[in-house]
């Protein structure tokens, strides 16, 4: 009984500290970037690597790159539930595209792929913000949480 009163106190959302959202960013290998196409958000999944107080990931030339190009601000996004709490990080800032030349990329680590698309471009977004929050859930691990027809 004295757990469930203990966990009735604390904040069910609680902020996280910058060094818990890193610590997060640097576990985590799939978030979502958000760029802005013909004026409309538009998320794409991406594997990424965070290094160096940065966040990396390679692309293929297409709508995604371009889109980074015409306006480069960008916002990037990882989240995650286990234990009876849920996560989750955003990062915002500037995206630039990585030299890729043989010389200048020797000194850049990267994600591995996780498809076999060729992956010849990549990108690293320099945050101007990084902040995070932390949920306790109501319901134990493995509980659907879809609303049903009681919880609407």
């Amino acid at each position: 009984m004295s757990e469930t009163i203990a966990a009735r106190s604390e904040p069910s959302v609680q902020i996280l500290d910058l060094r818990e959202c890193w610590t997060h960013l640097e576990l985590e290998q799939l978030g979502r970037l958000a760029v802005t196409v013909h004026g409309a958000a538009e998320i794409f999944p991406v594997n990424y690597l965070a290094v160096d107080g940065r966040i990396r990931f390679r692309t293929d030339p297409g709508t995604k790159l371009v889109a980074l190009i015409i306006n480069n601000r960008v916002t990037f996004e990882i989240d995650g539930f286990g234990d009876g709490v849920a996560w989750s990080v955003i990062v915002k800032g500037l995206a630039e595209e990585i030299d890729m030349r043989p010389a200048a990329r020797q000194s850049v680590p990267l994600p591995v792929p996780w498809t076999s698309t060729e992956k010849g471009s990549a990108v690293e977004i320099t945050p101007d913000s990084v902040s995070g929050r932390r949920f306790q859930l109501l319901h134990g691990p493995g509980t659907d949480l879809r609303a049903t027809a009681d919880s609407r």
